[in-house]
């Protein structure tokens, strides 16, 4: 089934960028969104939902480090 999606031209050239960057489509981003959405949904807080993203998400530093001094230089 397709659907129409409507916003700015600026957020979806924005987008289509960020999907390019991560080596995929705005579509796929967008079904992959919604399959979340249905499927993992029904987060009764914001802290519920982030609680839940966290543990789905697998973060890479590429080797970078940092400790308690480093994020006071800036």
């Amino acid at each position: 089934m397709n659907i129409t999606l409507a916003a700015k031209e600026s957020l979806i050239k924005k987008a289509r960028a960020y999907a390019q960057k991560h080596n995929t489509t705005l579509n796929k981003l967008i079904r992959d969104y919604l399959i979340r959405l249905v499927e993992n949904g029904n987060h009764d807080s914001d802290a519920d939902y982030f609680l839940a993203l966290t543990k789905r998400v697998e973060g890479d530093s590429k080797g970078w480090t940092w400790n308690r001094e480093d994020i006071y230089e800036f």
